[in-house]
């Protein structure tokens, strides 16, 4: 930008560059935490593992009759995956989850 006697104004380009970099940082940063809370939720096993294991058990169980060998295997390796997911996002990782939002919410004020 130029000022009225046409000489341009260093100090707003100067400013916008650095808020360019800073905007910059920020993203990085964001995409940084981001991947932290990606494998803090996907670090969740136990209750995937038990949901497996019980199901082979009942499937195991179930073998020899008339009753279904596979849908209870698939329903309780669900929920323990559903379970895995509940406890990362409400306990385990919750920390990691709430300084991502703080960040992306700077972020996006800063835009």
């Amino acid at each position: 930008t130029m000022d009225n006697n046409g000489h341009f104004l260093l100090s707003n380009m100067d400013k916008n560059n650095n808020s360019s970099k800073e905007r910059e940082s920020m993203r990085a940063a964001l995409v940084e935490k981001g991947k932290m809370v990606s494998e803090c939720m996907l670090s969740n096993s136990m209750f995937t593992i038990i949901g497996v294991g019980s199901g082979i058990a009942i499937a195991f169980r179930n073998k020899g009759t008339t009753r279904s060998v596979w849908r209870p295997f698939i329903i309780t390796t669900s929920l323990g995956a559903l379970a895995d997911i509940i406890y990362g996002y409400t306990s385990n990782c919750r920390s990691l989850i709430d300084d991502f939002e703080i960040a992306k919410k700077q972020y996006d004020n800063k835009g």
